[in-house]
């Protein structure tokens, strides 16, 4: 498995890292914005590849008798109970795009310990290529630079903060797991009042 920046560019750099190195076959690719790739025939995301992986899990469901909706809740009582928010915020202007640098700067020097009351445990600056755990050990990341936060939490919840890329507006995203998906949910809710409150102070 291999992390890489927002967009398919990347995930097409891998795919002909493979091919060039020999080291590793392509499976799978897949981005946080429902962008799927199975066969790196195309090197962008690609629906209809996507539909046909579905239509065949579906049928596998159906010679067991099942849905899909039956199907992926086997996957969440083997391995938890996920959810996912992204929550965007417009902030035009020139007022605004000082108020996300100031926001970013904010997560970048003062970022609380915790969330959720759960301690953070690793800290990703994707800009200073940074990772640092909950003991202040720090590693060095691998990608190219970019201007992202990522904080993981004890639970494996985890949330992330950057500006867009092509819009005035500085998006959130938060991934929880619990035993239930109301427990994922209310981690959800309960992470997005606090980065709201943190934002605000």
């Amino acid at each position: 498995m291999f992390n890489v920046l927002t967009g398919f560019k990347f995930i097409a750099e891998k795919i002909q890292e493979f091919e060039e190195t020999g080291n590793y076959i392509y499976m799978f690719g897949f981005e946080e914005s429902f962008g799927y790739l199975i066969k790196p025939f195309v090197r962008d995301k690609d629906a209809i590849q996507a539909v046909l992986l579905v239509a065949e899990i579906a049928a596998y469901y159906r010679s067991r008798g099942l849905t899909l909706a039956d199907g992926i809740d086997e996957i969440f009582k083997e391995y938890g109970y996920f959810a996912e928010k992204t929550i965007s915020v417009i902030l035009s202007g020139m007022d605004g795009a000082a108020e996300i640098k100031k926001i970013m700067d904010k997560f970048r020097d003062n970022a609380p310990s915790q969330f959720n009351s759960t301690a953070i445990a690793l800290t990703e600056d994707f800009q200073e290529l940074t990772a640092t755990d909950g003991q202040g050990h720090v590693e060095k990341l691998t990608t190219p630079p970019s201007n992202v936060l990522k904080y993981t939490l004890a639970d494996d919840s985890w949330f992330a903060v950057r500006p867009s890329g092509t819009e005035p507006k500085i998006k959130f995203y938060i991934a929880t797991v619990g035993e239930t998906l109301s427990e994922a949910e209310e981690k959800i809710a309960n992470i997005e009042a606090e980065i709201n409150a943190f934002v605000g102070q």
